[in-house]
Parts: C-alpha cells; sequence; structure tokens
C-alpha cells in the first residue's frame, strides 16, 4: 500500500528520491529476514530451543520494518497524501519496541547453555583444535568455563552467604578449596578455566619506542 501511494504520488520521480526508496528496500530486506526465520523455524518443527532466536529475529526484523515505513511517510513531500496513509497504516502508533534485555540475554543463554541450540546456528562452522590460535583456543576456554561452573555456582553461593570474601576468582576458589566448599577436582577445573579465559583475553602489546618504530 505504501510503495503504491509513492508510486502515484511520486510516478518515477520516485527513483530520484534515493531516500525514499532506500527505505522501502530497508523495508522489504527485515520483511524478508522475518519471513525467512519464521519460515526456518516451521520447517525445522518449532523446535522450543530455538524460539529465543525466532523471537530476537522476528522482534528486531518488525521493529526495523515499522521504523523504515515510518521514515518514508515523513519523508513523501505531498504531506496531505503521507498523513492520510500513515494513520491507515500506523492508526494508533507503531507496535513493536526495540528488543529487550530479557530478549537477548534469553539468545546468550540458548547460545552457552543449551549445547543443542547453540549447535543449531554454528553446525557449519569449521571448529580448530583447541590447541590452535584463534577459535580453537577460544572454544577451549569456553569448554573448560562450562566445565567449572559447577564450581563457580558454589563460590557464588558461598560469597552471597558471607562465608567467603569476595576477591580475585582463584583467591575466593582456593579459599573455598581451604574450606571444604569445593573439592580438589573442582579447584583444578577453577584453574584452568581461569588460565585459559585469560590466554585468550590477551592482546598484544608494545613498548612505547618499540610502537614508534612500527608505525
Amino acid at each position: 500500500l505504501a510503495a503504491d501511494i509513492a508510486l502515484g504520488t511520486l510516478g518515477g520521480a520516485l527513483k530520484r528520491k534515493e531516500h525514499i526508496s532506500a527505505r522501502f528496500a530497508d523495508a522489504f530486506g527485515w520483511m524478508f529476514i522475518a519471513t525467512a526465520t519464521l519460515k526456518h523455524f516451521n520447517d525445522q518443527g518449532c523446535p522450543e530451543r530455538q524460539r529465543a532466536y525466532l523471537e530476537y529475529a522476528c522482534t528486531h526484523a518488525l521493529y526495523e520494518v515499522e521504523r523504515a515505513l515510518i521514515g518514508v511517510f515523513d519523508n513523501l513531500p505531498n504531506r496531505f497524501v503521507a498523513s492520510v496513509i500513515k494513520f491507515a497504516v500506523f492508526p494508533y502508533g507503531t507496535k513493536y519496541k526495540r528488543l529487550t534485555d530479557v530478549q537477548m540475554e534469553a539468545v546468550a543463554d540458548a547460545m552457552l547453555l543449551d549445547d543443542e541450540a547453540r549447535l543449531d546456528i554454528t553446525g557449519d562452522i569449521y571448529i580448530p583444535a583447541h590447541d590452535q590460535p584463534g577459535l580453537g583456543r577460544l572454544e577451549a576456554a569456553f569448554s573448560a568455563v562450562r566445565a567449572s561452573r559447577a564450581a563457580s555456582d558454589k563460590i557464588a553461593k558461598a560469597r552471597k552467604a558471607g562465608t567467603i570474601a569476595k576477591a580475585p576468582t582463584m583467591d575466593m576458589a582456593n579459599d573455598a578449596a581451604a574450606q571444604g566448599i569445593i573439592d580438589e577436582e573442582e579447584l583444578a577445573l577453577m584453574e584452568t578455566a581461569d588460565r585459559l579465559r585469560e590466554e585468550v583475553i590477551q592482546v598484544s602489546d608494545f613498548a612505547p619506542d618499540v610502537y614508534s618504530q612500527m608505525r
């Protein structure tokens, strides 16, 4: 409807109104993404583990569709027609809002805590060996952190209860082990996770004189 109105009021001039035509392209593109997401979800049998992905993609896509169309209506040269069509399409204003923190956190939880949900979107990605730089080491750190999750939860509960004081991760882990909150095996898992995590977040650093020679 909006495209027909734009063509009817602008005719061939619509092609020269590149900002308006670009907004139509944005709306169409996000409509395509929302439709493809829904079809994929349906074709997979509507698995509940993928619902967070579905809601994230469709909420964002539909928000962008509305924003693009509002941009069209706000910039059509014929303001009377623009006002009429804007009221016809959005009589009560726009409906969709930006993604909420809950929706974004649900996607993070699905990727981090559900192996099947994570494989749904990473299954075709090549994963290097854990001793390889980049993604390989990142995956190694991820696996180690997940393996130490139970111990981390025990330490977090002990800290909230005041049994151990807040301190750097391994200081709390050692304190928890000394008090019997975690055992030696769990402490070893914590040490491995902490070491690998530190390795993957390190970045190259240079002394000022070395950096000046590299410029």
